[in-house]
């Protein structure tokens, strides 16, 4: 192998390690349920202008977002998988 491809190797498993912890603060947050800067951006967006141009889109292909999505009775498990 040649040296670029140690580098390389390096560089990937360098930032791999360098995002594990920040990433997993941020997820262990939210499946506690505790407020992220991302979600509270994300909030500010779709109360926003954007939302009405999401309203708009919904209308364009048909859209309900007043119905709740559920999944069909036929892609609910009944008992256990054998």
């Amino acid at each position: 192998m040649t040296i670029v491809g140690w580098l390389q190797i390096a560089l990937v498993l360098g930032a791999v390690l360098a995002a594990a912890w920040p990433l997993g603060l941020y997820m262990a947050r939210v499946f506690q349920g505790e407020p992220t800067t991302l979600g509270v951006l994300a909030q500010t967006l779709s109360r926003s202008r954007l939302s009405r141009h999401n309203a708009c889109f919904s209308g364009l292909v048909s859209i309900d977002t007043a119905d709740p999505q559920v999944a069909p009775p036929h892609s609910r498990r009944r008992g256990p998988l054998l």
